[in-house]
């Protein structure tokens, strides 16, 4: 099994006075860029880069703009991830194991699927019920 992560191909429109500034964010954020259009005090460049670079992007790009500056992305596609030795714990059902993951998906249980489990609670249900009958 290798870890993927995903990567964003982005498009930003800025001032060119603040261009030099964004241009130092990307490369601050491992951004693979080129400058598109630099057209009537406007300029353009696409790249991409690893999404979770681009977390707080769109505030940074406003706040060095003073609110001029556009920005979109959106994953283009998964790369492997240089961080393969990342141990993740997993919230819930595995998702390895496909049947009890989607029965726990489905908030379903699993126990009316297996005999010998149901065959025991009905036996200590009847236990139970004994012993509290010989108690009164």
């Amino acid at each position: 099994m290798k870890l993927l992560e995903p990567v964003s191909t982005f498009t930003i429109t800025t001032p060119q006075i603040s261009l030099s500034t964004v241009v130092k964010l990307l490369s601050n954020k491992n951004a693979i860029y080129q400058l598109t259009k630099n057209f009537n005090e406007i300029a353009t460049i696409e790249g991409e880069t690893p999404s979770a670079n681009l977390m707080n992007f769109p505030i940074e790009l406003s706040q060095m703009t003073t609110g001029r500056g556009l920005f979109s992305s959106y994953i283009s596609k998964y790369e492997i991830s240089h961080n393969q030795e990342a141990e993740l714990d997993y919230i819930g059902a595995d998702p390895r194991n496909e049947t009890t993951f989607l029965i726990n998906d489905m908030r379903a249980s699993l126990e009316p699927l297996d005999n010998a489990l149901m065959k025991k609670k009905k036996e200590s249900r009847s236990k139970f019920a004994r012993q509290q009958k010989n108690k009164l």
